[in-house]
């Protein structure tokens, strides 16, 4: 089962996305963000981050979860415009979602972001096993360093 990590102040906007993203079949962690920061569930397969959370700002937080999770981020706006997303999609976000919150569309996004991320880590292991083939067969097929 994949886990999501919610990081949203928003008490009533975490219970919506839990009880959705429960609904469809992943494991759900909600952490209010802010201060407490440092406290945070196991590793998630991603994590969808309020824009404004406690007290701090996404662009605060954001790249400090980008040092912690190698995983994709979706950053949820507070904004009617997209352009407003363009500065966290610079510092590293996957996707922005405006406001008002569209719940098809953030179940597409994960989606998507979801499936690239596993298509990555699985084309990042054929590539890793596909170098180690290489580097341990000789000219003849043999492995280096046996007798020939």
């Amino acid at each position: 089962m994949q886990r999501i990590l919610i990081v949203d102040s928003d008490r009533s906007r975490s219970r919506k996305l839990t009880f959705l993203l429960q609904h469809m079949g992943y494991g759900v962690d909600v952490h209010p963000g802010g201060a407490g920061r440092g406290r945070v569930c196991p590793e998630p397969d991603l994590v969808l981050l309020s824009e404004h959370i406690l007290d701090a700002h996404a662009d605060d937080v954001l790249p400090w979860m980008l040092q912690c999770f190698d995983v994709p981020k979706v950053v949820l706006g507070n904004e009617p415009e997209e352009v407003a997303g363009v500065p966290y999609l610079e510092m590293g976000a996957d996707a922005y979602l405006p406001a008002p919150l569209d719940l098809r569309v953030l179940l597409a996004r994960v989606r998507s972001v979801l499936s690239r991320s596993v298509a990555d880590d699985e084309t990042q292991s054929a590539y890793a096993a596909a170098d180690v083939g290489r580097r341990g067969a000789g000219s003849e097929g043999s492995v280096l360093g046996e007798a020939m």
